[in-house]
């Protein structure tokens, strides 16, 4: 029977191979308890089977390692070695699986599984895991103003990582005078947000053609300029204004 290892970025897997390969492993297990020691599988009460396992990769000197082990009702039941080749019973009511699984060539299926198969499946999300982590995601860039009165803001969001800078600036040079930076903030998306105010108040018409607003990335990934330009600034003050013209025109139709 051939199974498929389904890998879906950035850290999700369906591997319907280990799915199976546990629901098996416990139900040889609590037959063989129940056969040959039945006070161990009391029907009356609930009990506890778990399972730690896993492998590591050292990505410089490229040696792995698996673990396997397994522990019945809170005590240490069997563990795999790996160096000897063999299950170690780690409790006596363990000998008879112990025995059954080596028969079965349990060892040799979990010596494949967790030194070649895990370790592979491991490489994987971390090739995933690296393109994930340093992703670049330009942000959209927009100037708001919530009345006419008020600073302008230069608001950057959407974009990942942090590792950013968003400033004003006047003739291509960075403009500090009337300057108020805010902080980073996270969205809910994984993303960042970030704005910059700008106080108009003493520049002329003629002045606002000079400045421009730029988001940029540390190093060299690119940059956004946007133009301080009254046509591109969003603001609740253009909306109150398409209000009152709505309503000036059903006053007029009545």
């Amino acid at each position: 029977m051939s199974s498929t290892c389904v890998l879906l970025p950035p850290n999700m897997s369906l591997c319907p191979s280990l799915f199976w390969k546990n629901v098996f492993t416990t139900a040889i297990l609590l037959t063989n308890l129940s056969n040959n020691y039945p006070s161990a599988l009391n029907t009356k009460r609930k009990h506890v089977f778990q399972q730690y396992c896993g492998c590591e990769w050292d990505d410089e000197t490229g040696k792995t390692k698996g673990f396997d082990r397994y522990a019945y009702d809170g005590e240490d039941f069997l563990r795999l070695d790996l160096q000897k080749h063999e299950w170690t019973a780690l409790s006596e009511k363990a000998l008879v699986t112990k025995l059954s699984w080596e028969n079965d060539d349990s060892v040799k299926h979990s010596e494949y599984f967790f030194t070649i198969q895990c370790p592979d499946w491991l490489k994987t999300y971390l090739a995933y895991a690296r393109e994930y982590i340093h992703r670049t995601v330009f942000p959209s860039v927009s100037l708001l103003q919530k009345s006419s009165s008020s600073l302008i803001s230069c608001h950057a969001t959407g974009f990942f990582p942090d590792t950013v800078d968003l400033f004003w600036m006047k003739d291509g040079e960075e403009f500090h005078e009337g300057v108020e930076k805010g902080e980073i903030l996270p969205n809910d998306d994984e993303s960042f947000q970030m704005s910059v105010h700008l106080n108009t108040s003493s520049l002329t018409p003629e002045d606002w053609k000079h400045f421009s607003c730029v988001f940029q990335f540390s190093g060299s990934r690119g940059n956004i300029t946007v133009s301080l330009d009254k046509t591109k600034i969003r603001s609740n003050h253009d909306k109150n204004k398409n209000s009152a013209r709505v309503n000036t025109g059903l006053y007029y139709l009545i």
